[in-house]
């Protein structure tokens, strides 16, 4: 690389080539525009070797992915940064996948695309290489996708969320997953950091709701020494730790206002200044934030900026509920008893049909986390069979002396139901409201006796 980088523009908006020009320009670099990709063709054809390259999407004559699969058989080294105002899916996964490092979406400003090459610069400075680290980085993602099913269940739900994981986990771009709590979140998020090339540093996680207002900039953004009362040394914030890793913002929508704004220019620009600070500083952070409340309503009530809205949502997932997957719980719930349940020699736990449908009937509002509830031991430490009413899902108490088991909002709950919910009774959610017992439904999809035996799952997996 020269001692002045050699930056390459291709767009068909002439007006943001001339204010393109001007900026990278200002900034000390060497600046070659190009109106659409004939004229870059030919520019490499003659010997032209960028450092880095800024290509827009849809261009005339050919796309900037056919420019950037050219760039990476004639100039390896360059650093390829994509610009599109069209949100998909396809061509944001194929552009990264031959080796872009930046996808930015448009409308944007000149600033960001000169972040955008700075940042590429740097990463060309430190070394690594894209055409070497792709297959590996590739087959990673699919194993760490792959791994959802063993933890979430083997439904068809289940498998097109394994799919958008191995997919994102490609793409370096802000994820907004949504979903009831309980639903699993922080778990798809997790699985999109270990399927990324970000997986060598630890994921930072914040639940934003469960921060005071007053705390929340300095846990985020840290802090300078001297910035308010008891602040006696530097300390840096949550962002600065996941400086080359993901954050995963935990109930986004409670972000207050007054952070969002500092928030936008981490996403947008990678930019941060901790509280009492003079000095920005540059980070580069992948932010999924996930919410469990519209954000389009927030954004309509005016609690939540619409630019940050839309900086969040470039990839977006919806988790359905443990209703809409029914066919998920025998499996989730083996592996929470194989979890939490007593080890004894030899002892299984084996549900009869009767119970498991019972199980199957329930709505569920807890979603995940309240089956993940029912799967640990409470004061009790019994073990024993769930083959009827007259046990609860793990113990050998009767469900009659565990209040647990009681539902003071009626047998089937109600929507407002927390975490820590109690399960009915089976008895109680075998008979519906008419009086007509469960067994005359005919039978959920569930093995006659047992579970089956292919979900052993280590301790430290949390269903979010």
């Amino acid at each position: 690389m020269s001692s002045v980088p050699r930056i390459a523009v291709v767009d068909d908006d002439t007006v943001l080539l001339d204010i393109l020009h001007k900026t990278l320009t200002g900034r000390g670099f060497d600046v070659a525009v190009f109106p659409d990709g004939l004229s870059f063709l030919g520019a490499l054809d003659a010997g032209e070797t960028p450092d880095v390259a800024v290509l827009d999407i849809r261009l005339p004559g050919t796309d900037g992915v056919e420019l950037l699969k050219r760039l990476r058989e004639d100039v390896p080294a360059c650093r390829v940064v994509m610009m599109t105002a069209y949100k998909s899916m396809d061509s944001m996964l194929d552009s990264i996948r031959h080796g872009a490092v930046e996808y930015l979406m448009k409308p944007l400003t000149a600033g960001e695309v000169a972040d955008a090459v700075e940042q590429s610069l740097r990463k060309r400075r430190q070394g690594d290489s894209v055409s070497e680290s792709m297959p590996l980085f590739e087959a990673r993602a699919e194993k760490d996708a792959s791994g959802l099913a063993r933890v979430m269940g083997p439904s068809r739900a289940v498998a097109e969320i394994e799919a958008f994981v191995g997919k994102a986990g490609h793409a370096d771009v802000p994820v907004l997953i949504t979903g009831e709590t309980g639903t699993g979140k922080e778990v798809v998020a997790r699985a999109i950091h270990d399927a990324s090339s970000r997986r060598a540093r630890r994921m930072i996680v914040l639940n934003c709701g469960a921060i005071p207002e007053t705390l929340i900039e300095s846990e985020l953004f840290g802090y300078m020494r001297g910035a308010f009362t008891g602040a006696n040394e530097d300390k840096i914030g949550l962002i600065e730790a996941a400086d080359g890793s993901t954050l995963f913002l935990d109930e986004v929508g409670e972000l207050p206002l007054t952070n969002q704004v500092k928030m936008l220019r981490v996403v947008q620009d990678g930019e941060i200044r901790r509280v009492g600070g003079r000095i920005a500083s540059l980070v580069d952070v992948r932010v999924i934030a996930a919410t469990n409340s519209s954000l389009e309503d927030a954004v309509a009530a005016g609690s939540f900026r619409r630019d940050l809205f839309y900086r969040l949502s470039v990839l977006r997932l919806r988790l359905p509920t443990l209703r809409e997957r029914k066919e998920d719980i025998p499996h989730l719930l083996e592996r929470f008893i194989h979890q939490y349940g007593p080890r004894e020699a030899g002892e299984t736990p084996a549900f009869s049909k009767r119970a498991l449908r019972a199980l199957m009937r329930y709505p569920w509002p807890g979603n995940v986390r309240e089956l993940e509830n029912g799967g640990r031991p409470r004061s009790h430490p019994g073990r024993g069979q769930l083959r009827g009413a007259e046990r609860p899902i793990c113990g050998n108490q009767s469900s009659a002396a565990d209040p647990w088991y009681r539902q003071p909002e009626g047998r089937y709950g109600h929507e407002g139901t927390t975490i820590n919910s109690r399960l009915p009774r089976v008895d109680e959610v075998e008979q519906d409201r008419d009086g007509k017992d469960a067994g005359d439904v005919p039978p959920e999809p569930v093995s006659e006796t047992q579970l089956p035996r292919n979900t052993t799952q280590s301790s430290d997996v949390r269903q979010r």
